[in-house]
Order: structure tokens, then sequence, then C-alpha cells
């Protein structure tokens, strides 16, 4: 996981809020400030960012660098900001999902398209859905409560070139209409083969 909470001293009030919600202790307060004393255990959910009335805690992403003489490089690692992936375990009040960049992909995509990560989920926010094993009706109310609290700065939308995945982009037009927003779904198709259509 290429992210961390992170928490802005100047802002934090020492409430504790952040502490008490916290299920696997990855945070304290120390001389009256919250800090990540765990970071390996944080699951990266976001959780704990909505109980901070001063809006202290963050994500932000651990880049690491391979460097080879004086060339330097990103390293081949997960792309992946957010956790949970599966649309259904959001809760659509976690503050790192607000002006976020969403790409919403069904979850074979990744299997077909070999590099994934670098071209589709870097620097966004990344939720994943089956339209074949997750209820239709569940999908819909949580894209649409998605759409209707949050402001994303775009939403794309991956879907297989399969009968089963039509249903997805089907799904994310339809909440997009009901939000009552004036919204612009990107949609992309991927082949078995890897192949892509926009």
């Amino acid at each position: 996981m290429k992210n961390r909470i992170m928490v802005n001293s100047e802002k934090c009030v020492g409430c504790g809020n952040c502490v008490k919600v916290c299920p696997n202790s990855v945070l304290q307060l120390i001389n009256g400030k919250v800090k990540n004393v765990n970071e390996k255990r944080c699951d990266v959910n976001g959780y704990c960012m909505q109980f901070c009335p001063q809006d202290a805690l963050s994500i932000q992403p651990k880049v690491k660098m391979i460097c080879e003489g004086d060339d330097c490089c990103f390293g081949n690692e997960s792309e992946l900001y957010n956790w949970p992936v599966q649309i259904t375990s959001v809760n659509a009040h976690n503050r790192y999902l607000q002006d976020a960049k969403l790409l919403i992909a069904a979850d074979c995509a990744a299997y077909a398209y070999a590099n994934f990560h670098a071209d589709f989920i870097c620097d966004h926010v990344t939720l994943i859905a089956c339209p074949k094993n997750d209820l239709t009706n569940h999908l819909l109310e949580k894209c649409q409560a998605l759409f209707e609290r949050v402001n994303f700065e775009s939403i794309e939308v991956i879907a297989m070139n399969a009968s089963c995945c039509k249903p997805l982009l089907e799904t994310v037009r339809e909440a997009a209409k009901r939000s009552k927003k004036t919204l612009s779904v990107y949609e992309r198709i991927i082949t078995p083969e890897g192949e892509v259509f926009e």
C-alpha cells in the first residue's frame, strides 16, 4: 500500500475522537496531539477522518523512488490509494472521496489489462463492482448515494466486454441520472485480450 494516515499537528486540537474510533490502535494522543504510532497496522480506510472536527487527518501516498546513478523513477508498486475497494463496503461520508477522481471498475478488468494500475488507478479513488455478483439494487443505491453526497472531480467507469458486465454501465448511468446532478461519466470497455475501447 502506497499511502498512510497523516496528522496535521497545527490543525489537531487533541480531542482524541480519531483515537477512540481507530480499531487497530494506530493513533495515540501524545502531549495533547494525535500521532500515527503504528503505521503498519493502519488499514488506511479513512474511517478515523470522519470524526476529526478540525480536518487534521489526511491520506497521503508513500512514494518509493528507485535510483540508478543519476536516473530516478517511481517504483513499480501499487497505485491503489484507498481501502476498501469494494463499492458496497465504502462509506459515502469518507472525506477522501470529496473532490477525488473516481474510478468504478469491473472486478475482472484489472486481470484483463496488464498495466491497469499505472494507466487507470493512478491518481484515482478506485472502487470495484461486479454486476453479476453484487445485488443490482444495492449497487444502484450505493452509486446514487455516492453521487448525491460527494462532489467528484471526474467519474470513470471501466467494464468488461461481456454481457454480464453491461449492467455495470447501465447502473452507473441510472445512478448519475437519479442523483439529479449534472454528471459526466466517462466509459471504457476492456476485452478479455486486454484491448481498450473508449
